[in-house]
């Protein structure tokens, strides 16, 4: 099983992707942030197996983010949450595991999962 973040800046959205995800049983643990300079402490110091991340947040977007990461991990599956399809071609371009668009729905993000599950 693997470990997982979540990074979204937006707290209700942060629970709610939390929750849904934690429900589906396929993460040994979960962690969620709303500030993406601590999710970059937390997995610079303990690592991650997926990294779900909102395209935009307060401080840093989420390709700068990836970017940094990429630098220390080369193993991290990115999966990108985004409100605007607008971002989907750049995610593609960047070697994204996947992209989901707002609102989450367990649908889609049980198919994200099963993809996972192949790697795991």
């Amino acid at each position: 099983m693997a470990v997982g973040v979540i990074v979204d800046d937006n707290e209700k959205a942060l629970n709610y992707s939390l929750s849904m995800i934690k429900d589906m049983g396929q993460f040994k643990e979960i962690y969620g942030f709303c500030y993406p300079e601590e999710a970059y402490s937390f997995i610079k110091q303990k690592g991650c197996d997926v990294l779900f991340v909102e395209t935009e947040m307060k401080g840093m977007n989420c390709f700068v983010l990836i970017n940094k990461l990429r630098k220390i991990y080369n193993n991290i599956f990115f999966i990108i949450v985004m409100g605007r399809e607008e971002y989907a071609y750049e995610a593609l371009q960047k070697d994204i595991m996947d992209y989901i668009l707002k609102p989450l729905s367990p649908k889609r993000i049980r198919e994200t999962l099963k993809r996972l599950r192949k790697y795991y």
